[in-house]
């Protein structure tokens, strides 16, 4: 018979009994900190303090630049300002490293402080600006990604607009900082440019010099696409682009302009008007013969008026006609048809040239334009809208003006003399409000017009308004904030290229805030400002502005010419001199460009545009409502007070309609701590979730450990093990079929059997207490321990936080060890004749069993139940081959630029009859388009240089036109006419090409302005390219002041780039001029292509056919890097469609 031992009490047994005690200490505390845990991460939400900090802040800074950030600290309680916050503001490096004070400061009384900092030079591209507040509510922490780097704006020029195949295109750019006009010194310039058909035909990169001027040249090829041409320059991500056009053409002999007395009709109403016909040379074009078609548009053009006459010895003809009363189509439909006028005037040397005019015909005689002073309409508080009045033509109408608001009351106001009006009433919130328009002029035209405009939704909102659109350095911008909640502050921003310049607050009284900003150097350029208010909640209302900052600090250019009038082929000298606002020189670089003016009259450039291109932003020149005619500030005169006045009020209208870069998104620490915290509560609860499952790995296997301990101390190991093999039997077969009832059954099913494994499980706990059995006893806490994990378990993943997948299959796996660690117990105890801890022991692992044989098929089927595919990857190969066709210029280019040094020599002055009669006269045969280029020329300290310029031999005005720009930003520009002309000269009137084979007369103009008539012989150059049809030598006389033209019939028998030269012999002064034209094969041009692989080397056959024209077949050869390159060629110009 078994019987239980006395209680050992030696040391070892003290020691065993202690670390049992330690360890029941180890699990109780483990469980509890597991719910302590649960409990602190419940609350954590409610312990957030609420000190509220909201930054706003650009995301983009200048290096070795000021900026600042609005920071306002509030209580979020209470809604109230904190005053006395401590503020720092840090520049930490993204990529890391040591974070840079910028600023440090406390709060006013509004909670709020203007945080202003310099931009270190060396600042890394890439930062975080780190804002830090504390006061006794509470403390924050607040970061802003922000990007270091210059912008820059790029001023593209080209010598001219308009080029011919053969010539080169000079292209110049001016790059400056948009922030504060700092040129790109350095910086790496890439210019490029492409063919009508997108095919990159240029690509050249530069590095521009200390005042940002980058220059590069493109010859075009004899043989190229026509059309507009591309040419862009690129600072990184900046880009510029300006188009010119490329084709045969040849230059006018005379400009024509067409005026009349009105800029708009209406239909039936008489026209006057007035054609100007005048050399490039400054003579008139007398007794010219003109001929005016006007057109109108129906199904087709038909021309309706058609006059003839000649001008005066002034160049000068006037005519008159009467509109149609009737515009058919849906010209007037939509507001305004149009007239077209073609003038053709012909000179004595049956030279003709054109030019057109297109006349708008109205529908109404006024226009109607109205808009609200912040684009939208703010509600609960005044609001102006600006209602501009226009003639058709743009003009402004004087006018008196009805206005009602929702079929109320009308109110009568006046448009003034610059047809601009102002409306002022308060809108509703969240409603559309209509105005009726009816305006009216002092001659009885009218017009009407109804306009909605919607109000913005909400009860707070802030409208900013400005004294002015334009100022000038130095002088104050007064603004004033409105809001129709009389509480709080608003904050004022002033942002420049994206970065924020200065910030500042006012409180609001009375339902107003006013600031005066003294307009510092700093600011020139375009602002935004923003007027916000933060309201409890920490959202944000505001208003934008958009002003126009313009300094003083133009630069004045000079040109002096050694002389008024220069004979062809003469040395100019030009002295160029640049000085600032107060007359000191400035040294600067210069943009030099002389071209024939004759150019321009084909298509015109405006080289006074620098300024405007670099003070207004991108956005702002070409608006919703266009500034026409805008002038900088400080170029109106103090005189000119009113114009100034009058252009300020149009465009505070038209600024009211420009949309803006979107406003710096406020980062609120409110929102930022709470994601933080509601984080840090997800992060805890997957964290007590994780030790949980761990947990309930290990006590299984505790559980085993504590049983295995047991059975080797009372040595029933074997016994036990047999036993259980039974027991485990019997427990499977029966539990199988319970386990099975228990899946298909509802989960209610298992609270009985969880009430009875429990009650077992505290009877277990009461035996070892009363027995005084540690090892039932750690079975038991062991057991309670495991459930209280399955207790956090299931509610942090209740709160969303749960566990990975392979902690919670290892803890599911686990359990399955618990039945077996009872069971084996039980029997240890069944073996030792303790038969109601055996018992209770192999019980409580029966009914542990039947939910973990119902756990293991589910864990099972989530393991290997899955199947897994894979998709194999599809790879497919394209061989096509997209074959574009080169649309060539019909016509060879036209003769290269001869360089100066093979210039004739100039010609002598106008020597006597005898001497020539004796001598040859000077052959002129130079006549380039673009007489000079110098992309920079560099002055002296006092902006001091002077040029010496070989002239051409064409009797023309050249525009020399200098753009000057300094290293501090300042700008200047200048144009002046440079006029070429001898008193007697003979032109040869050529076509743009002839053909072989073609019969023409040749025309050979003589003009005569010396104070007296002379007889002329003239003398055609013999060539082999053509033989004469008449007499080779002709003589007229001339008289003085007069124009002749005498014509010589020639045959063409060659082809190619030919010369036709002509000497006239007078008795005062004679002259020689030799013109090259295009002559082109007689034939029709045929295209044959070849394509194959390129390996190292490559024959390619080419089968010419004998009926070719000699001397005429070419060969073009594309080489593509890959089968695919060529595919993709021209592909930017496919995605740019439609409009590509």
């Amino acid at each position: 018979m078994y019987t239980q031992p006395p209680v050992a009490t030696s040391p070892i047994r003290a020691d065993k009994r202690r670390l049992g005690i330690a360890l029941y200490a180890l699990v109780i505390l483990t469980v509890v900190a597991g719910l302590a845990a649960l409990g602190w991460m419940d609350t954590l939400p409610q312990r957030v303090d609420d000190q509220q900090t909201i930054v706003i802040g650009p995301t983009r800074l200048a290096p070795d630049s000021d900026g600042a950030v609005r920071v306002v600290v509030q209580n979020f309680g209470t809604g109230q300002p904190i005053a006395g916050a401590q503020v720092k503001v840090r520049l930490k490096p993204a990529a890391g490293g040591r974070a840079t004070t910028l600023f440090e400061g406390e709060s006013d009384e509004s909670g709020s402080l203007p945080v202003r900092f310099h931009i270190p030079a060396d600042a890394p591209a890439e930062a975080t600006l780190v804002v830090e507040t504390r006061s006794d509510v509470g403390h924050d922490r607040v970061e802003q990604p922000v990007t270091i780097e210059r912008d820059y704006r790029l001023l593209l020029t080209t010598d001219k607009p308009l080029y011919q195949p053969g010539q080169t295109i000079h292209i110049r750019a001016l790059a400056l900082s948009t922030f504060d006009l700092t040129p790109a010194r350095g910086a790496t310039v890439n210019f490029l440019v492409e063919d009508p058909k997108g095919n990159k035909v240029y690509r050249e990169s530069t590095t521009a010099s200390d005042f940002g001027v980058a220059a590069a040249d493109f010859t075009l090829a004899d043989l190229v696409n026509q059309g507009d041409y591309k040419i862009s320059v690129s600072i990184g991500d900046t880009r510029s682009e300006k188009t010119v056009e490329v084709r045969p053409y040849v230059l006018p002999k005379f400009g024509v302009e067409v005026s009349t007395d009105r800029s708009f009709y209406l239909p039936g109403q008489r026209v006057e008007g007035v054609v100007q016909a005048d050399y490039f040379f400054g003579k008139p074009v007398a007794e010219g013969e003109v001929h005016i078609v006007g057109s109108v548009w129906d199904v087709e053009r038909t021309a309706v008026v058609d006059l003839r006459g000649q001008t005066d010895e002034k160049g000068t003809y006037e005519f008159g006609f009467d509109l149609p009363e009737y515009f058919a189509g849906s010209g007037l439909e939509s507001g305004q048809a149009q007239f077209a006028l073609e003038v053709t005037v012909v000179d004595q040397t049956d030279h003709a040239e054109q030019t057109g005019l297109v006349l708008p015909v109205a529908a109404q005689p006024l226009v109607i334009e109205a808009v609200a002073e912040s684009g939208v309409l703010k509600p609960g508080v005044e609001n102006i809208i600006y209602i501009l009045t226009s003639y058709p033509d743009g003009r402004p109408a004087p006018t008196s003006l009805q206005v009602r608001v929702d079929g109320g009351e009308p109110t009568e106001l006046s448009g003034g003399e610059f047809g601009l009006a102002e409306f002022a009433f308060v809108p509703q919130t969240g409603h559309a409000h209509v105005l009726d328009i009816v305006a009216r002029d002092e001659s009885g035209l009218s017009a009407r017009r109804q306009i909605t405009f919607e109000a913005e939704y909400g009860e707070d909102s802030v409208l900013l308004r400005a004294d002015r659109a334009a100022y000038v350095v130095g002088e104050t911008m007064n603004l004033v904030a409105l809001t129709p909640v009389e509480s709080g502050s608003i904050y004022l921003d002033i942002v420049k290229d994206g970065q924020t310049l200065s910030t500042r607050s006012a409180r609001v009284r009375d339902g107003r805030a006013e600031f005066a900003v003294d307009v510092s150097p700093d600011l020139y350029g375009t602002l935004e400002l923003h007027a916000y208010k933060v309201l409890l909640d920490g959202t944000i209302v505001r208003d934008t502005r958009v002003v126009v900052v313009d300094a003083p600090n133009d630069l004045a250019v000079t040109v002096t010419a050694d002389k008024d009038t220069y004979l062809p082929g003469e040395t100019a000298t030009f002295d160029f001199q640049t000085s600032g606002v107060d007359g000191a020189g400035v040294p600067t670089a210069l943009g030099v460009a002389i071209v024939d003016e004759s150019v321009f009259a084909l298509q015109r450039q405006d080289p006074g545009f620098a300024k405007l291109y670099f003070l207004l932003e991108q956005e702002l020149l070409e608006p919703f409502y266009q500034i026409k005619g805008f002038q900088p500030p400080s170029s109106i005169p103090p005189d000119e007070e009113p114009i100034r006045r009058a252009q300020d009020e149009a465009a505070r209208a038209t600024l009211a309609g420009a949309s803006v870069l979107a406003a710096p998104r406020p980062i609120n620490s409110r929102e930022e701590k709470i994601n933080a915290v509601y984080l840090a509560q997800r992060r805890g609860f997957e964290h007590i979730g994780e030790a949980s499952a761990i947990g309930m790995i290990l006590i299984p296997v505790a559980l085993w450990a504590v049983v295995l301990v047991a059975l080797r101390q009372s040595g029933v190991v074997k016994r036990s093990f047999k036993r259980l093999a039974i027991a485990v039997g019997i427990t499977l077969a029966v539990g199988c079929l319970l386990a099975y009832g228990l899946m298909a059954a509802s989960l209610e099913a298992l609270i009985p059997l969880a009430a009875l494994f429990g009650l077992g499980l505290l009877t277990l706990v009461g035996y070892a207490w009363a027995r005084r059995d540690p090892a039932a006893g750690l079975l038991s806490v062991l057991t309670l321990a495991w459930g209280a994990f399955l207790f956090l378990l299931i509610q942090v993943a209740d709160r969303g936080a749960e566990p990975a997948d392979g902690l919670t299959i290892a803890g599911a796996l686990s359990f399955l060890l618990i039945p077996g660690a009872y069971l084996l117990f039980g029997q240890a105890r069944w073996v030792q004749e303790r038969r109601f801890a055996g018992a209770l022991a192999t019980g409580l692992g029966a009914l542990s069993a039947l939910p973990a044989l119902a756990i293991l098929p589910a864990v099972l089927m989530l393991t290997v139940g899955g199947g897994m595919g894979a998709m194999a990857p599809q790879a497919w190969r394209g061989n096509a081959v997209m074959g574009e066709e080169m649309e060539f210029a019909a016509l060879p280019p036209p003769m290269p630029e001869v360089p100066v040094e093979k210039m004739m020599e100039a010609p002598p002055g106008v020597e006597s009859e005898q001497a020539a009669a004796a001598e040859p006269p000077r052959l002129r045969q130079w006549f380039p388009e673009t007489l000079y280029w110098a992309p920079e020329v560099t002055t002296d300290e006092s902006g001091f240089v002077s040029l010496e310029v070989p002239l051409a031999d064409s009797i023309t005005t050249w525009r020399l036109t200098a753009l000057a720009s300094s290293q501090d930003g300042r700008l200047g520009f200048t144009t002046r006419g440079v006029r070429v002309f001898q008193d007697f000269f003979v032109d040869i009137d050529l076509p743009v090409a002839l053909t072989q084979g073609d019969e023409i007369s040749i025309p050979v103009g003589v003009f005569n302005y010396l104070p007296e008539s002379q007889q002329v012989r003239l003398v055609v150059e013999p060539e082999d390219w053509f033989e004469l049809l008449g007499e080779g030598e002709q003589t007229l006389t001339i008289a003085s002041n007069d124009i002749e033209v005498v014509y010589f019939p020639i045959r063409v028998l060659k082809f190619g780039r030919q010369g036709f030269q002509v000497t006239a012999w007078g008795e005062k002064m004679s002259d020689a001029v030799r013109r090259e034209v295009n002559v082109v094969p007689d034939g029709k041009e045929m295209r044959l292509t070849e394509s194959d692989w390129l390996r190292e080397s490559k024959e390619i056959a080419l089968d010419i056919p004998p009926e070719a024209v000699p001397e005429t077949p070419r060969v073009e050869v594309k080489i593509y890097p890959g089968v695919m390159a060529q595919a993709v060629e021209g592909l930017e110009k496919i995605l740019r469609l439609p409009h590509g």
